[in-house]
């Protein structure tokens, strides 16, 4: 009984150590889609994948969410979850943040986006459509965070065209997808590292 135990405990190690030896190698990012939001509602329908070149977990999100390992073209194993269908919202009264607070969030995600950049190799950014929230100050403020994406990834490989509106509707709609490839396991400490770095 106690080498049966042994044994499933030195099973269970070899598969933590293989599990986390494999967020030190590079991983492969895909992901293609489009987002429709109002005040009211929001829809949005996509795809993406995560592993090798062919290999690895896939999410696509249609009519129902479907989630895939093995092959990206043909998984091995498939789950079906539905989705409820979006449903119109009152929209409530967020409270006010303090300007100072506003400002800290915008340079922490300055600062995780510049540290983390350099553990991204770009593959394809597109990225296209009209931003127009019903603060302006949001849309001025994912505007600055777009064009610090524009600026850090290699131009001959991303094309970025988004129209910031400040009046009407108040409709944002995206559409685009990326590919890159990182080391998770690095990704998430330097990302620690400059998080631990900003609230000091």
């Amino acid at each position: 009984m106690l080498t049966v135990v042994l044994y499933l405990l030195l099973t269970l190690l070899v598969i933590l150590v293989i599990l986390i030896g494999s967020l030190f190698l590079p991983w492969k990012f895909g992901l293609t889609g489009e987002i429709v939001s109002t005040p009211g509602e929001f829809t949005g329908k996509g795809s993406a994948t995560i592993g090798a070149n062919t290999f690895g977990v896939s999410i696509n999100l249609q009519k129902e969410l479907v989630i895939g390992i093995g092959p990206y073209n043909h998984p091995w194993l498939q789950k079906s979850l539905k989705t409820n269908k979006p449903k119109q919202k009152t929209v409530k009264k967020k409270p006010k943040t303090s300007k100072k607070s506003q400002r800290f969030s915008v340079e922490l995600y300055k600062e995780l986006i510049k540290s983390t950049i350099s553990r991204i190799h770009w593959h394809r950014l597109n990225l296209q459509g009209q931003i127009n929230f019903q603060n302006p100050m949001k849309t001025g403020i994912t505007m600055g965070l777009i064009q610090l994406l524009k600026t850090i990834t290699p131009a001959d490989r991303s094309h970025i065209d988004i129209d910031p509106k400040f009046v009407g509707n108040h409709q944002t709609e995206l559409a685009g997808d990326l590919q890159f490839r990182t080391q998770p396991a690095m990704l998430a400490i330097f990302a620690g590292i400059a998080y631990i770095r900003h609230k000091k």
